[in-house]
């Protein structure tokens, strides 16, 4: 059944589809909710699961078959209800979603914009000694406002209002900025991302190619969750994604990812585009933003998730020829070979290339998803305990000996 569920958006949109090109099963006029004896269901339920046939395990389509028939003889189906949720979610959705835009000053002293992205309002305070003033706090990208020198928030009736940065995060991507005013704007509820599922309907709302296509709303599923993006040929496992299929373009980085309540579970920031590449968007989880948001907005910067600064292979998934390669014992099964150490990270000067890490802080490390987690909870500042086979050359001899080292390092935000 959980199968099942995963599945139904995509249903539900079918459903949609089909009551846009105007099929009588929906039709308003119908006065009993039981259908015709001439409709054709099979006809019907198969049309709907031709796209979804393949993506399915094969002994559950009949079983899916008969139950979304079943629904259909009995009238349960309410697409009418799916069609006011989205209703609803753009029209709480759209008054929160505004945009963001960083301002340079250029070689003859005149103020041009620099960037053009989306954000959302997140918090409103009253100040103190004030008559009636508000202050707004509202989130974006990092890679939106970096570089600018000034900042301002637009909304949907082309009125804009100088903002101020309170800070950023380049690793999250995040940034949260806030704007002064005595107007009163509505402000964003944040969700639960660790709840949502993958086939789940999401929306977006932002500003694809810029101010030109203000508040543009599109709508997608969830395709996946916990993905990791590679960076310059490395793989951030700092950051984890939400995959999504609601069409963001440039203009859209820093707006909202929203539920079918209405809720933020993401921050839109990057997309793949290629030739062979269609729907593959990503949402940083508004779980993991909360975070980064919370100590931005009570310290002025973020210290951040750890890392080593390294490119890692396991042992286990080395040839022999490998290991001889990189002088690994012959007789290693488990651990993380460093094939790479960053002059930026905290491991420089401390870890080098060919160590294998065998053990941190007292606990076994025999694959590199071992080590992420074993660093999962670490800040900028702590120190983790290292145990490394280290290879020795012999001048000499030209042979290679290997020796155990205990290294202590102290994460460092990249330099």
């Amino acid at each position: 059944m959980k199968i099942i569920k995963k599945i139904m958006p995509i249903i539900f949109l079918s459903f949609i589809l089909m009551l846009l090109t105007g099929c009588d099963l929906f039709n308003p006029n119908r006065t009993s909710s039981k259908p015709e004896s001439t409709i054709d269901y099979n006809r019907i339920v198969s049309s709907i699961y031709s796209d979804v046939y393949d993506k399915i395990e094969r002994e559950l389509y009949d079983q899916i078959y008969n139950e979304i028939k079943q629904e259909f003889i009995e009238g349960t189906v309410d697409i009418d209800e799916i069609q006011n949720r989205i209703l609803r979610v753009v029209a709480k959705a759209s008054p929160v979603s505004i945009g963001v835009s960083a301002l340079v000053v250029n070689t003859l002293g005149e103020e041009i914009t620099y960037s053009v992205g989306s954000g959302v309002i997140i918090e409103q305070e009253e100040l103190e000694n004030s008559d009636k003033q508000y202050r707004y706090y509202f989130f974006t990208n990092h890679h939106v406002i970096s570089g600018g020198t000034r900042y301002r928030a637009t909304f949907i009736d082309d009125t804009y209002i100088p903002a101020n940065l309170v800070g950023s995060d380049e690793t999250t991507d995040i940034a949260l900025l806030y704007f002064d005013s005595n107007r009163l704007y509505a402000v964003a509820e944040l969700g639960d991302s660790d709840k949502a599922k993958i086939g789940e309907i999401v929306l977006s709302v932002g500003n694809p190619k810029g101010e030109s296509l203000f508040g543009s709303v599109t709508m997608g599923i969830i395709g996946g969750k916990d993905r990791h993006l590679i960076e310059n040929g490395i793989i951030n496992t700092l950051v984890s994604y939400i995959q999504h299929d609601a069409a963001i373009n440039s203009g859209n980085s820093g707006g909202g990812l929203f539920d079918l309540d209405g809720k933020v579970v993401g921050i839109n920031t990057a997309k793949y585009t290629s030739s062979e590449i269609e729907g593959l968007n990503f949402a940083i989880p508004i779980n993991s933003a909360k975070e980064v948001i919370y100590e931005i907005r009570n310290f002025g910067h973020y210290s951040g998730k750890v890392s080593f600064g390294i490119s890692v292979t396991s042992v286990k998934d080395l040839t022999q020829a490998g290991k001889e390669t990189y002088f690994v014992p012959k007789e290693l099964t488990e651990g993380v070979l460093v094939r790479d150490v960053q002059s930026t990270g905290s491991a420089y000067n401390i870890l080098k290339v060919n160590d294998v890490i065998v053990e941190a802080d007292g606990k076994k490390i025999s694959t590199s998803e071992d080590l992420s987690r074993a660093i999962m909870n670490y800040r900028i500042g702590d120190t983790i305990h290292l145990v490394v086979i280290r290879p020795i050359l012999d001048q000499e001899s030209g042979t290679t000996t290997s020796e155990f080292v205990e290294l202590d390092i102290t994460f460092i935000r990249n330099r």
